[in-house]
């Protein structure tokens, strides 16, 4: 229809197209159709708008992405902290009192591989040797 009102020449009922049919037209064809028609200030009232609208939507979308930043930096800083608000005091004994290695148990001193007692300190060749040593069968015999 744009096309058919410039084709014709009738200005004015393509300035009134683009105002009853804003939100059916792209600027882009609009801008098209009046630059390569010489119609641009026919157009402009058109654009301006467009532009306002484009403008409005960015700035709504940057506002609730904004907001959506600092609640999500809230909510992390609370779920960090506890329910009470407040880091747990055994927590915070925890990471700040925390020893720098772990410590074998004492019961487990003097015990071989997985617990067993008296493999401490053994010999490999004691325990059978190693594969390697064994002509490279895992299994010697089978």
């Amino acid at each position: 229809m744009l096309r058919f009102f410039v084709a014709e020449g009738l200005h004015t009922c393509f300035a009134a197209a683009l105002v009853s049919c804003y939100d059916l037209v792209r600027p882009d064809v609009v801008m098209e159709l009046a630059w390569m028609n010489g119609l641009m200030p026919v157009c402009m009232p058109f654009m301006i708008q467009s532009f306002r609208d484009l403008n409005s939507r960015v700035e709504t979308l940057m506002s609730e992405r904004k907001e959506r930043a600092a609640r999500e930096a809230r909510e992390g800083d609370e779920a960090a902290r506890g329910p009470g608000g407040a880091m747990p005091q055994a927590l915070q004994g925890m990471l700040y009192n925390a020893p720098l290695a772990l410590e074998a148990p004492a019961q487990l001193v003097g015990q071989g591989p997985m617990g067993y007692p008296g493999a401490a300190g053994m010999d490999p060749a004691q325990m059978g040797g190693f594969p390697q040593q064994m002509g490279g069968q895992m299994y010697p015999g089978m």
